[in-house]
């Protein structure tokens, strides 16, 4: 009785390597200079309500002023409480720190800060569950705004967004420009890692994240 039995195996040749290894390279040039792009889509679709993201510095906020200043009819603030500084802060929320730098930098349309629950995950998420809330009670009439927010974090806001408003909203993303170089996003500490992050972040909202298990 043969216990063994001999089998054959392929194995590329040099040519075959040089082919794997050409594709390879190509495959990861194309990753390295599209998957910026791809995390940070940007989609107005205009309307008078603009979002912005809580958690954004003083000076993304000053630049999103200044590029979208006077094309809304008013400014939502959103965002949990702050994860630093709480304790010696007048303004215990990203949204309502948010909502009063914009008034110190002079904006001059009105400001509504939306904050959302502490929990321990899936905050864009909660935020926006937040916001739908406060537009059922406050603004029945919107059914369409604008999402802003910074770099490789658009796309999952966008995505969490519209699964907590469903398909009776029309939501539009706009990604503000990082302070990195986004079109070398790999040469700086921090690009490499907001766009890993964000691309793993991006992978588990799209494929497992269930509403159902966050307002648990």
């Amino acid at each position: 009785m043969k216990l063994l039995r001999r089998k054959q195996c392929l194995q590329p040749t040099l040519a075959g390597w040089l082919l794997i290894l050409l594709l390879l390279g190509g495959v990861g040039v194309l990753v390295l200079t599209r998957i910026h792009g791809f995390l940070s889509p940007n989609h107005p679709v205009g309307g008078d309500m603009l979002v912005i993201e809580g958690w954004l510095d003083d000076a993304e906020l000053l630049n999103a002023i200044d590029k979208q200043g006077g094309r809304y009819r008013f400014i939502v603030t959103t965002g949990g409480p702050l994860a630093r500084g709480g304790f010696l802060s007048e303004y215990k929320t990203y949204a309502q720190l948010s909502l009063a730098t914009l008034q110190k930098i002079g904006v001059n349309i009105p400001l509504y800060a939306v904050p959302s629950p502490e929990v321990s995950k899936d905050r864009t998420y909660a935020s926006a569950v937040a916001l739908k809330h406060w537009l059922t009670e406050h603004h029945p009439d919107i059914h369409s705004f604008d999402l802003l927010t910074v770099g490789p974090h658009a796309r999952r806001s966008h995505l969490l967004f519209c699964k907590a408003f469903g398909s009776g909203f029309n939501i539009g993303i706009i990604a503000q420009a990082p302070a990195y170089d986004a079109s070398r996003w790999w040469t700086s500490s921090a690009g490499v890692r907001t766009v890993i992050g964000e691309t793993i972040a991006w992978v588990y909202a799209a494929l497992f994240f269930s509403p159902a298990d966050a307002a648990a």
